[in-house]
């Protein structure tokens, strides 16, 4: 990974963090000049939800949880909530599109 994808990973991960608390680690610290990230640990049987699917894992709560996510995180950086003013502001360092076509493509 790039120090620059590292960069806006971490800044999605906090800003997402911040509208789905529940859903999203809390990123405790970042150095932007070691791309190192401080997380919360998520303790096993924590598995990328990827390989889950892959290998056959069935996920009851799946629709529920990431519709929940992607509601907070989609409406509360539109313009349906935020002012003309606050949503180009936001746009400037809004990474969640380009996060959110990287996590479909995977």
């Amino acid at each position: 990974m790039t120090k620059e994808r590292s960069y806006f990973e971490a800044m999605a991960l906090r800003r997402q963090h911040e509208l789905s608390p529940k859903h999203v680690p809390e990123v405790y610290h970042f150095d932007r000049s070691m791309s190192l990230v401080g997380m919360r640990y998520i303790e096993p049987p924590h598995i990328i939800l990827r390989k889950g699917l892959v290998s056959g894992v069935k996920y009851p709560l799946l629709a529920e949880h990431m519709s929940e996510f992607m509601a907070n995180t989609l409406f509360y950086t539109s313009l349906l909530y935020l002012t003309t003013t606050q949503h180009k502001k936001a746009g400037q360092h809004n990474v969640f599109y380009s996060i959110f076509l990287a996590f479909l493509m995977f």
